[in-house]
């Protein structure tokens, strides 16, 4: 029976052994869920002022859209600065969509730091045990990292913490580059544009979905099965 009690904690101690192994392979594996977001500005800086936030939660493995999130800002931002640049910029657009959606007084609006906390409970809310797949959602922006950057700025400015940490921030930036190493042309020429221009929610879901075309695309050429 001496023997039998050994056998069993020595099955027990294995069997222990492997979910801790399992539990920390899943907290370090990275989620294909992203938080793919957008910022219309009124400037070309970090300092610059904010008309609109956009966002779309999915997986960039599957394509799958979960969530979505969008706020128009009030113009009025105190310490935060425009550009005649892009007063030009938007100026040549005056009339269509998206310069209506962003300077149409009938419009309503959000106080700044009110949107940003906003933003960041919708990104506390799809991590973690809320994510669909498990882990903690990676903020995804443009090839520059300067919406990034503009984002973090004015939460600091507000005093809004991020509910994420930095090393989930990431870009389609190496996306792009790897995109470009296998296939030799533009990821954009296999996701053409949809919805309007200029608008943070058309242009936060066109990040998501360039974001996917690119993994579609390597999975189809490298075969992708062990993470899909």
């Amino acid at each position: 029976r001496g023997l039998g009690d050994v056998y069993k904690r020595q099955k027990l101690y294995l069997l222990f052994t492997r979910i801790k192994i399992f539990i920390m392979v899943q907290k370090s594996k990275a989620s294909p869920v992203v938080c793919a977001f957008n910022i219309q500005t009124g400037g070309d800086n970090e300092f610059s002022v904010i008309y609109s936030i956009g966002a779309i939660v999915g997986n960039i493995l599957t394509g799958e859209i979960y969530q979505s999130f969008y706020e128009r800002v009030e113009h009025k931002q105190p310490g935060r600065s425009l550009s005649d640049d892009v007063k030009d910029e938007w100026e040549k657009i005056k009339g269509q969509a998206a310069h209506r959606e962003v300077f149409d007084p009938k419009i309503p609006r959000k106080d700044l730091t009110l949107v940003l906390k906003l933003f960041n409970r919708f990104v506390l809310d799809n991590s973690g045990e809320d994510n669909p797949v498990g882990g903690v959602v990676h903020l995804l922006s443009t090839q520059s990292e300067s919406q990034t950057s503009l984002l973090l700025h004015a939460m600091r400015q507000c005093n809004v913490e991020p509910s994420w940490q930095a090393r989930y921030q990431d870009s389609l930036a190496t996306l792009d580059y790897t995109y470009r190493l296998v296939f030799s042309e533009d990821p954009m020429e296999s996701n053409p544009f949809v919805g309007t221009k200029k608008h943070a929610k058309f242009e936060a879901k066109h990040v998501f979905k360039t974001a996917h075309v690119i993994m579609r695309r390597l999975n189809e050429k490298m075969d992708l099965s062990a993470i899909l």
